[in-house]
């Protein structure tokens, strides 16, 4: 709708994991270097820890889309739901591999899973599995996860796990229950929030790889209210953007002034109190 009108080729706020659109702020990259190493060293356990909108989801797209080749060196398998019992992950992980299932029999389903894996590393490759929203799977389970990372030979473990979750999953790992999973993990990465020098570059670097246009689209004190709002959340950021956009189009605007982002902010804490 505004696209032509603002001289860009594609929507450079879309609320999506692109890739594309992965801004490298530096908790964002030392999380990604991070995590590269820890698949390239088998170091076998990581976890991620990032607020709503800080861009884990993008991040974990990025690191897959560096492994993804076509010799299937490393594979991930990545959990979106983890409301599931133990049993119901060994069966989601053997449907992930194509192997038989049997959910009435846990130890057959762990053993083909361990049989899979040992295929896969004498053939130099790699499993990875990421769980998303980790601070929802029941403790029971996270602790029966940590179980298969056990599994290992003398020199190299044969699963990789990546926990994923909102600063409730730090919490949860703090727990006595969970304390020898907590060990055994060996690379922790925060996302921590935009600073404001952060949030402006962020909004200019999306603006950059959609537009061609020459001209800024967003007035010095536009940009500075939307900084100063979204307290460095992406997702924030991306909204307020985008309906700015919308709006500054409709009222003709070339340069979106302070005014529209005002009335885009007040929109927004509407919806998100009447939510």
């Amino acid at each position: 709708m505004y696209l032509n009108y603002y001289g860009l080729t594609e929507e450079p706020f879309n609320n999506t994991p692109d890739p594309d659109y992965f801004f490298m702020s530096p908790s964002h990259r030392e999380a990604l270097a991070s995590l590269a190493y820890t698949i390239q060293m088998r170091k076998g356990f990581a976890s991620v820890i990032g607020e709503v909108g800080s861009g884990k989801t993008t991040l974990l797209r990025v690191l897959l889309s560096r492994f993804t080749d076509s010799n299937d060196r490393v594979r991930f398998i990545y959990i979106f739901n983890p409301h599931i019992t133990y049993r119901e992950l060994l069966e989601l992980l053997l449907l992930e591999v194509g192997l038989e299932t049997r959910p009435d029999n846990a130890m057959y389903m762990l053993r083909q899973f361990q049989m899979y894996l040992l295929k896969r590393h004498a053939a130099g490759k790699r499993l990875v599995v990421v769980v998303d929203e980790a601070q929802h799977m029941p403790l029971s389970t996270l602790e029966d996860l940590r179980m298969l990372t056990n599994l290992e030979t003398a020199k190299a473990k044969l699963l990789q796990l990546i926990l994923v979750g909102q600063p409730e999953l730090e919490g949860m790992l703090n727990r006595p229950e969970l304390r020898q999973m907590k060990q055994r993990i060996a690379m922790r990465a925060l996302l921590q929030r935009l600073t404001r020098k952060e949030s402006l570059e962020y909004i200019d670097y999306r603006l950059q790889r959609a537009s061609n246009r020459k001209q800024p689209i967003f007035s010095h004190e536009a940009l500075q209210m939307i900084a100063d709002f979204s307290q460095g959340v992406p997702r924030i950021i991306n909204s307020i953007c985008d309906n700015a956009l919308v709006a500054g189009f409709g009222y003709k605007y070339k340069e979106i002034p302070v005014a529209i982002i005002r009335e885009v902010i007040n929109d927004f804490e509407k919806s998100v109190f009447e939510a």
